[in-house]
């Protein structure tokens, strides 16, 4: 049967048996860290001439498969950065600016003021919007 709840009593010796727990040893390690823990004996490998695919083929005779590129791109993010490099990683979001007093240029007089298939304003006469209105001038029939 399935227990959902804990006393109280129960929970500190939960607590306590898992603070006493000795450190877990891994089985088996990333190749992320496996580059990582390599990092020396790889560049002491490229300082003597080898290239990232000769390093790539020592990897997979330990079967480890790994591309000769993934391994020289762990390496570079194991490289300290410059602090001019880290401040310019991520760019600073934007802030809101005034709008600009700059005017807007005139309209040709040959332009219509407003935007029409028919050459004709798309409000009515009395400057309502209705919808309806917009439909009967432009039927979408029409335009296909």
């Amino acid at each position: 049967m399935k227990k959902n709840h804990i006393s109280p009593e129960d929970l500190e010796k939960l607590i306590s048996t898992l603070d006493a727990l000795p450190p877990k040893p891994k089985e088996a390690l990333s190749t992320r860290e496996t580059v990582a823990s390599a990092e020396t004996a790889i560049r002491g490998a490229l300082e003597k001439g080898y290239s990232f695919t000769d390093i790539a083929e020592h990897f997979a005779r330990f079967r480890l498969s790994v591309r000769p590129g993934t391994i020289s791109g762990y390496l570079a993010n194991l490289e300290p950065k410059p602090a001019a490099q880290k401040k310019a990683g991520k760019p600073k979001a934007l802030k809101p600016t005034a709008p600009s007093k700059v005017a807007a240029p005139a309209l040709h007089s040959d332009m219509p003021a407003e935007p029409s298939l028919n050459n004709e304003p798309l409000l009515s006469e009395e400057g309502s919007d209705d919808i309806d209105h917009l439909i009967a001038r432009h039927d979408p029939a029409e335009l296909r």
